[in-house]
């Protein structure tokens, strides 16, 4: 029986559900304070979701824990190693997409994977490139630049490409930003499925209530460069702060 593309992506992964840990965390930029002693934990398998307003050191936060930014005080541990350290996977999946406009979409995806010997057979990687494209909505469009996608197309490419780094951690920066229901609906079904059927550790930071209450086994709220509440969604919608009903709400809440 014939593999669906699905089937197909999901054989080529076996990341290892790795815990994720934030301690203390502190990062200035000049006289700006940005993380002021992040403190945050994600268990293996874990779909965390990190909520925040405008200015609340969410990317910052993110770029750490992906080994992108060294921090004044504190550590990101990645499988119980500082993220420098780790032998586990992290990928990240930009806000801005983040692709390279001189390559086609397939060769945007495939770069990591062929880089670094991931899939050494170039029939077999682009067979799982284009199951990768098929699985995040966008099949038969590997041989077109960036510059010819929307910017929700954009956003699935990097998340393919993501995949294919077969990552132990994967972090998502404001995934569905910008993109239309359906497209927004797909990339919630990206993540779930990743959960139920690779079972890797996953970290989404989003404004997005709606996506944060569909996906998260647990939401941590980020105010003041610091994690103000952690909890299900469930904990945190009944026992709800005024600084959290403001974001469930949907009230546009701002750093001072």
């Amino acid at each position: 029986m014939e593999k669906t593309n699905l089937e197909i992506l999901l054989s080529r992964l076996n990341g290892r559900p790795v815990p994720l840990e934030v301690r203390n965390l502190k990062k200035s930029f000049g006289s700006r304070e940005v993380l002021r002693g992040v403190n945050l934990k994600a268990e293996p398998g874990e779909v965390m979701v990190l909520i925040g307003g405008s200015g609340s050191g969410k990317t910052v936060l993110l770029r750490h824990m992906a080994g992108l930014e060294e921090a004044d005080e504190g550590e990101v541990l990645v499988d119980s190693l500082p993220v420098s350290e780790t032998t586990a996977r992290v990928s990240l999946v930009f806000q801005s997409s983040a692709l390279f406009n001189s390559m086609t979409v397939a060769e945007n995806v495939e770069l990591f994977a062929r880089e670094h010997g991931l899939v050494k057979d170039e029939a077999e990687l682009a067979e799982v490139s284009e199951a990768a494209l098929s699985v995040v909505g966008i099949q038969g469009r590997g041989s077109a630049l960036p510059s010819e996608l929307s910017g929700g197309m954009k956003r699935r490419v990097a998340i393919a490409r993501a995949l294919l780094t077969n990552p132990d951690l994967l972090l998502y920066d404001e995934p569905t930003t910008g993109l239309d229901p359906a497209t927004k609906k797909s990339v919630e079904e990206i993540i779930l499925t990743i959960r139920d059927k690779v079972g890797i550790t996953q970290l989404v930071v989003t404004h997005d209530i709606q996506l944060a209450f569909s996906i998260a086994g647990r939401l941590s709220i980020m105010h003041g460069g610091r994690i103000a509440e952690t909890g299900t969604p469930e904990e945190v919608s009944s026992g709800a702060s005024p600084l959290v009903s403001r974001f469930l709400r949907g009230d546009r809440v701002e750093e001072g």
